[in-house]
């Protein structure tokens, strides 16, 4: 569809969402009622929809996608609506005029550039091209990710030749240290010769008058005021490196609360306290503890 075939859509779209945001402000559930879960499968890698790229096993998109308030987008359970925000958020981006384009966007670029499957969910992401998932990291943080438009694909499309490529280019990256070892053993020689020098040194205390020897304790006395004391900062401690964790935000009791999220582990953590989790993800939700 033409841009001007799918603008009747967008608008219809966002009208109803409106609909729905004032609906949910005065929306109380009754006492009993369970929330309804939706089921999230980590494992399913779905179709790759029209005027995408992908999927490209293994990979992932850096960069997380705001929307047009400026708050970061939340991680989608269904595929399809992930899609849908990316492609509407976009939209919007293109019917801002340069000078009316939000802070927390740029005036070059959309602000969504696909999308990466994660263990928790589909997130909207950001960035211009794609990264290798560690295999030291798991795949939690990077199951699959689908680019917006064409996008030349990695030669290694499974998760096993991802990680064969990259062992590869490990092994042949250290054949070359191996041929510099040889240098290190040539330059012991000096060292050698340097041994002489401090011999012939050795003769010049002997010569030393007795009044010289006496003005040594002096000196000693001088050296403890020279001693500084080292000061001791105490640094935030977390119970996993920092770069594992993830920045995420959700509507706690009718507000909205920033958390850290660890990909692997599923557990959630407060800001403030890095040590202890006050949740752990379970089925694509939060539980608290």
């Amino acid at each position: 569809m033409t841009d001007e075939e799918k603008e009747s859509f967008v608008t219809k779209a966002a009208d109803l969402r409106d609909e729905y945001r004032v609906k949910m402000a005065d929306y109380k559930p009754a006492e009993g009622a369970k929330a309804i879960r939706i089921k999230y499968d980590a494992d399913e890698i779905p179709e790759t929809p029209e005027g995408w790229s992908g999927a490209f096993n293994a990979h992932y998109l850096k960069g997380k996608v705001k929307g047009i308030d400026g708050k970061t987008v939340r991680i989608q359970k269904v595929f399809t609506t992930a899609v849908e925000m990316a492609l509407e958020i976009n939209a919007a981006w293109e019917s801002c005029e340069k000078e009316d384009v939000p802070s927390h966007w740029s005036e070059n670029s959309k602000p969504c550039s696909g999308i990466t499957k994660t263990s928790t969910g589909y997130d909207l992401r950001f960035g211009a091209d794609l990264l290798i998932q560690k295999k030291e990291w798991g795949l939690g943080g990077g199951i699959a990710s689908w680019v917006i438009g064409k996008y030349e694909a990695p030669t290694a499309m499974t998760v096993d030749d991802v990680y064969a490529a990259s062992t590869e280019d490990e092994s042949d990256g250290a054949k070359e240290p191996k041929k510099a070892k040889k240098s290190p053993k040539k330059a012991k020689k000096s060292p050698k010769t340097e041994k002489k020098s401090p011999k012939k040194a050795k003769k010049s205390p002997k010569k030393e008058s007795p009044e010289a020897k006496e003005e040594k304790p002096e000196a000693k006395e001088e050296s403890p005021k020279k001693k500084v004391k080292k000061m001791v900062t105490k640094t935030k401690k977390s119970k996993y490196p920092e770069a594992d964790l993830e920045e995420i935000q959700i509507e706690k009791d009718g507000k909205d609360v920033d958390l850290m999220m660890h990909e692997d582990s599923g557990e959630v953590f407060e800001k403030g306290n890095l040590m202890e989790p006050v949740g752990k993800v379970d089925d694509g939700e939060i539980m608290f503890f």
